[in-house]
């Protein structure tokens, strides 16, 4: 199950940093300030995600006390 759960993250923010990489391509192109406003998003959804993954971790080492 934790091989399962590590791939299943790692995918998230592969997708996450595809969209943030797409989106920034966009602004280059346009200069729209909503393709910024959605990398921005994208890399609030990544940090998001990996204070999860810590926060996970950290509670785990402490079971293991």
């Amino acid at each position: 199950m934790f091989i399962h759960d590590v791939d299943q993250i790692e995918n998230i923010i592969e997708n996450r940093i595809q969209n943030y990489s797409i989106a920034l391509v966009y602004y280059r192109q346009t200069k729209g300030k909503n393709h910024l406003e959605r990398a921005q998003q994208e890399i609030d959804a990544i940090n998001t995600v990996l204070a999860t993954v810590e926060k996970m971790e950290l509670m785990s080492l402490l079971s293991r006390g």
